[in-house]
């Protein structure tokens, strides 16, 4: 049911890495596991709603044939009509037997609209929401009436950072439209629900009207199907490894090549938060050790050295907003600035955040900083060299001790 780029996994690319959001956020027990520093993703629990593929921000998880934009280009066939005029966009929930493909509703909708059931709604992207509105589309409304029996909060919190993510970047720029979302749903129809029973999260096929024996029986063999599918296939649970760690996920070059396509002028910039992807500060504590581009998924920190200098570039719409580079910069030298420049993430707009002058040393060809070289006998001396001699001395002092002086 899901792909796996192990490449862009944080736990994959760093070992110390607690990173679990795809975990938590899944409401099917036992799905998404860890085994080491891969994720594992047991498609015979999977019930297909997406919700890990939005909760993690490196696009590490993609639902198999569904993938980001094969499912923007049935969204936008959606929004197609005969007279040319575009329809607004209402979805609502299809999780359960026979809700797990996307579906036209043209019939229950209202006229000047087009209902679309999807999986679930936290399937949806930003870049989605935001690609729609820049194609035309003038008003998109989330059903999530039946979001509240549905007893994992996780999905009702990330549909709203969605919607939340999508109306700044639209408004940003200075498109008029609408995204909203509605507690009231359409005519309901039968669908699975997530319940809790005894502190343990189960799945239930419920609701409106009751489901017979056979639907049961139904849903859950056809669960059976793709698992075996997968394994004679030779998909080993949803694992499958084709990314390159610098790629730009899907899920960004989406929103990019439609905010491009407009050639828009005017920008605004808003507070950090407000979409996922920050702008980054390095203050005077960096080594420039190159941590934070190593452990980057995306490739938004690039770490460059030429004329004696070593720079720190960071590109704005690269950043999926992991906060990893913080997290694992031991100088604890990388902040984030409070506003986001919607003009720089529109066009792909690299800086540099970091500068210094470095020396190479002449004894064993590192290069330092001479300015914060003073962890050595001698202010400016080499780290590394400093550290050498330090251990250098530590061992002669073991060797040749005084004989009467204690062990």
């Amino acid at each position: 049911m899901v792909n796996i780029f192990h490449d862009r996994c944080q736990r994959r690319r760093y070992a110390k890495s607690d990173c679990a959001l795809c975990a938590e956020a899944c409401p099917a027990a036992g799905c998404v596991t860890f085994e080491g520093a891969s994720v594992v993703v047991d498609s015979s629990v999977c019930v297909g709603c997406g919700i890990c593929t939005t909760a993690c921000p490196t696009g590490a998880l993609e639902l198999k044939g569904l993938p980001e934009k094969g499912l923007l280009e049935k969204l936008q066939s959606c929004s197609e009509s005969p007279d040319g005029n575009i329809p607004d966009l209402n979805f609502d929930c299809g999780l359960g037997p026979g809700g797990g493909s996307l579906e036209i509703l043209s019939n229950n909708s209202p006229p000047g609209t087009t209902l679309v059931r999807i999986p679930c709604l936290a399937m949806l992207k930003e870049s989605h929401l935001a690609a729609l509105i820049l194609s035309g589309v003038k008003a998109i409304t989330l059903h999530a009436g039946r979001c509240p029996q549905c007893s994992f909060s996780e999905g009702r919190k990330i549909i709203g950072k969605t919607v939340t993510y999508a109306r700044n970047i639209i408004e940003g720029a200075g498109i008029s439209a609408s995204i909203s979302i509605d507690s009231e749903m359409p005519e309901p129809v039968g669908r699975g629900l997530f319940s809790r029973k005894g502190g343990r999260k189960t799945r239930e096929i419920s609701a409106s009207p009751e489901l017979s024996r056979r639907e049961l029986f139904t849903f859950f063999k056809e669960k059976a199907k793709e698992s075996a599918k997968e394994k004679i296939l030779g998909y080993t649970k949803g694992q499958k490894e084709v990314c390159t760690p610098d790629e730009v996920p899907p899920r960004r070059s989406i929103l990019l090549d439609a905010l491009n396509r407009l050639n828009l002028q005017n920008f605004s910039n808003f507070k950090e938060g407000g979409f996922p992807a920050h702008n980054i500060r390095i203050s005077e504590r960096c080594s420039a050790c190159g941590r934070c581009e190593a452990f980057c998924p995306t490739g938004a920190i690039k770490r460059t050295g030429m004329d004696g200098e070593a720079r720190i570039e960071f590109c704005q719409a690269l950043c999926m907003g992991c906060h990893k580079c913080g997290e694992f910069c031991p100088e604890g030298a990388l902040g984030y600035d409070a506003e986001m420049h919607l003009e720089d993430f529109v066009r792909g707009k690299t800086r540099v955040v970091f500068k210094r002058a470095f020396t190479e040393c002449a004894v064993c060809g590192e290069t330092y900083f001479p300015e914060a070289g003073g962890r050595g006998p001698e202010p400016r001396s080499c780290p590394t060299c400093a550290k050498r001699e330090k251990t250098d001395r530590k061992l002669l002092s073991l060797l040749f001790r005084n004989e009467n002086s204690p062990l």
